[in-house]
């Protein structure tokens, strides 16, 4: 209802649709929004009723370069808050331990315009992007003073991630608009500083789902230059 109406309201405003085209042009953004992280021992948080913890604002930078109307590149550093839990399966008395870290990520991505495909220029475009980078962790913290018994996270981790996620563009001008996001993204799986394959206390192995993952949606500005 909210795009339509915004829509709406710009339809007929007589603007030349080549205003539109951005092809070999910059641009810059900014967008924040909420992710959902699924890492090792995710659901012990909706186990004891702190799901909500798991949702983090992350704050993201992008450069990009339209080579035609349907295709561009962007580089982008996230920034942002993270929440994750030690084993609690392999534990007597399963004591939920979570834990806090930050994270600096950074990803080049290819951008498809569907609207540029088809010469269909307007205020309104679709996109959808895949992209590759890394992710730097640091800062853990823990939340309890109930040390794990078997189990310690690295303090600062590296991890390679890919990337896809749609994209819905409103340009105001020819210049200047706003964007909403929505998209996931897998990391290695020690970017929660938990490494694949430890050993418990047994001597069992437990490595986990083998990707660390977020959802995200979020809102931007973006200019053309």
């Amino acid at each position: 209802m909210f795009l339509t109406c915004v829509a709406s309201s710009f339809a007929g405003d007589g603007r030349d649709p080549d205003d539109f085209n951005f092809s070999k042009t910059w641009n810059i953004s900014f967008q924040a929004g909420p992710n959902y992280q699924i890492y090792e021992n995710y659901f012990a948080y909706h186990r004891n009723r702190e799901g909500a913890d798991l949702f983090n604002i992350q704050k993201t930078l992008n450069i990009g370069y339209d080579f035609t109307s349907s295709f561009g590149l962007r580089s982008s550093v996230n920034y942002g808050n993270n929440s994750a839990a030690y084993n609690i399966e392999n534990t007597t008395g399963h004591d939920f331990r979570p834990y806090t870290f930050r994270s600096l990520d950074v990803f080049l991505d290819a951008i498809l315009n569907i609207n540029g495909l088809g010469d269909d220029y307007g205020h309104g475009c679709n996109k959808v992007f895949a992209g590759v980078g890394f992710g730097n962790t640091f800062g853990f913290k823990d939340v309890t003073d109930n040390p794990h018994p078997w189990q310690k996270y690295h303090t600062h981790n590296f991890a390679l991630a890919f990337r896809v996620g749609y994209i819905w563009e409103y340009d105001f001008t020819g210049e200047a608009g706003m964007y909403l996001e929505l998209g996931g993204t897998g990391f290695a799986d020690n970017y929660n500083g938990l490494e694949p394959g430890e050993f418990d206390h047994y001597g069992e192995g437990y490595a986990g789902f083998p990707l660390d993952l977020k959802l995200s949606a979020s809102f931007g500005f973006i200019y053309h230059f």
